[in-house]
This record gives C-alpha cells, structure tokens and sequence, in this order.
C-alpha cells in the first residue's frame, strides 16, 4: 500500500496563523512537530512509499518543512490548484507507471487519527480490486459541517454505499444518525485502474488516456473539482469503512479547541503570558505578548506579530469569510507569515 499526503490547502479559517504561503499543514498545534510532519511519519511507518501531493506556491516551504525526510518521500507539484480531482489522479497516475495497481491510501494533510487506523486501511486492502473505497467515521453528534455517508448492503470488511449527503442541516444530521449514516473523513483506498476506469465514465473531461508527465503538462485544461464531485457521488463502485477510532478534521480553532485538553474552567491557553480571570470556554494564543482576559466567554483569541483575530468559538467558521474580504483588499497578512522572509518564497 502506498501513502499519498494531500498537502496543498489553504486552511484560511485558521487564519491569521495559516496564511496562503504558510497553510495550516505547517502549524505546530499541541505538537512540536507540524500537521504535515505527523501525517509523512505515520504514513512512513506503514506504507511502502509516500507521495506528498502540493502546488508550486508552498512547494518550498513543504521542502523544509520535510527536510529531514525528503530523500523517503515523491513530491508531486501541481503546476496550478485544481481540487482533489485532478490532484488524486495525478497520483494515480504516477504511481501506475511506477508501482503498478498498487492500492494508494489517500490521507489529508490535516487530520488527527489513531495509530490503528493503519491496520483498519490495510484489512481493507482486499475491497480496493473490486470498489472506491472511502472511509466512515461513526459520529458521536449530529454535526453540520461534515459531509455523511449512507451505508447499505454489507461486505467482507465494510458496505456499499447508498449515497453521500452534504453538510445537512441540524434536524437533517439527526435524522442521518438514526439511519446509521457516518461522517465521510475524506480519506480514500483506490487502485489506480479502478479510479480511472470509474473517472472516464463518469468525467471524461477530468482525463484522456495522457501519461502522468503530460497529464501536468496539460493541467491548466483540467476541470477544477473534487473528487467526490466527479467520481464518487455517481460510481456505483463505492464502498465505505467505518472506522471507530479518534479522527478529527482541524477545519477551524472550534476544531482544535475540542482537540486539545482544557483547564478546569474549559480555557485553553497556548502561550507563556497569558493570564485569565473569570473567563470560560475560551481559546487564547500568543507567542509574542503579554494577553489579559477578563470575562470572556466562548471566545477565540488568536494573536500573531502582525494580526489579531477575535471571534466567537460558534462563528469560527466564518474566518474564512473574513480572510475573503482582507484579500479583496490585498492584505499582504493573508499571504505571508511572520517567520517567512518574502524575498526568499
């Protein structure tokens, strides 16, 4: 089984700390080692070969932060951002002419998984001659920012799918539970022939028989789309995996909130100077200055040298919008980081 790290995200609602040249894959959250360094580790010591899959914009910045592992990893480059779609096949692609029909576990650079996780892709190994396969995490609430997958008739080692749903309303998520549908975790065991032969008939536009170097040569006549969207919503060669263990999707610092281990008043402190009185549920970060909480309740604080963002933890996720409209201005702090010298990108 081959690792393929998808590494070529913005992150923006974990801005101001992920900028466009430094996304969230480069954090160091409740780790002294990043996103991207903890997936390329965990899938070194289970997969034969890792693919790191990003674009030329932070294709730089993931050399250093691999430095120490670049001569046990293939980065391929995107030349342009193009979705999932077009990413997934590249791999495909090269590990076709490279490797053969060896099934690739697709692994998002941004998610938190337990070790065993591993074990439960590997038994899964058998389904990849015969389906997609895409992995189901059994939901502990009805959420509203994950996608769900519908399960129906049973396999060896997991079901067919029904359908997908979208991100459903409240009400919609708590009917989905008692239909024993899972979060989709965006994670994928594919075999190359499989996945291509299912993408010709479902999005021709997406690949015409091209090798894997004129498939990047061609890259700007790619459709821009996920791979959910072309193939595994209408395939009816889709199969799902539950899994039970920890997964979580670091989406937004609500996300990392519920990651990380709060104190006893259910505030999470990353910082050497900060100081809290009568606050609750709130999320403060800062390495630079001294930060004063007095009151606060179910609020975000996010200090950088040269940005501060303070949100509702309920209304993290709409940072992004937020980052939106700072670009529109050509604010250079949705680009660069801090640490990062622009001279040198």
């Amino acid at each position: 089984m081959i690792g393929v790290v998808l590494a070529g995200g913005t992150g923006t609602r974990l801005w101001p700390l992920s900028r466009e040249l430094y996304p969230k894959q480069f954090l160091e959250i409740g780790s002294d080692k990043s996103l991207i360094q903890r997936t390329v580790s965990r899938c070194k010591n289970k997969a034969d070969e890792v693919l790191v899959i990003t674009n030329q914009k932070q294709s730089p910045q993931l050399e250093k932060e691999l430095s120490e592992t670049l001569d046990e990893v293939q980065i391929i480059e995107e030349p342009l951002k193009k979705g999932t779609g077009p990413a997934i096949i590249s791999a495909a692609l090269f590990i076709k002419e490279n490797f053969g029909d060896e099934p690739f576990l697709v692994l998002p650079s941004d998610h938190v998984l337990d070790k065993d996780f591993f074990e439960v892709a590997k038994k899964a190994e058998n389904l990849s001659s015969d389906y997609l396969i895409t992995f189901g995490v059994k939901p502990s609430y009805p959420a509203t920012g994950y996608g769900y997958i519908m399960p129906e008739n049973e396999l060896e080692t997991g079901y067919e799918v029904e359908s997908f749903r979208e991100k459903p309303s409240k009400e919609e998520a708590k009917k989905l539970l008692n239909r024993d549908a899972l979060w989709n975790a965006g994670i994928f065991l594919l075999r190359p022939s499989i996945l291509l032969s299912e993408v010709k008939k479902h999005c021709e536009a997406l690949y015409q028989d091209l090798g894997y170097k004129e498939y990047l040569k061609n890259y700007e006549n790619h459709p821009k789309t996920s791979i959910d969207y072309a193939v595994m919503e209408d395939s009816n060669k889709i199969a799902t995996v539950p899994y039970k263990g920890k997964w979580k999707d670091i989406g937004s610092w609500k996300a990392i909130y519920e990651l990380l281990s709060e104190d006893e008043n259910g505030n999470i402190s990353i910082g050497d100077d900060i100081h809290l009185k009568e606050s609750e549920n709130s999320f403060f970060y800062s390495k630079n200055r001294l930060i004063a909480g007095i009151g606060t309740q179910d609020l975000v604080v996010i200090d950088t040298e040269d940005a501060l963002l303070v949100v509702d933890i309920d209304k993290s996720e709409e940072v992004k919008d937020m980052v939106k409209q700072l670009q529109s201005e050509d604010r250079k702090e949705t680009i660069v980081h801090p640490s990062q010298d622009l001279d040198e990108i």
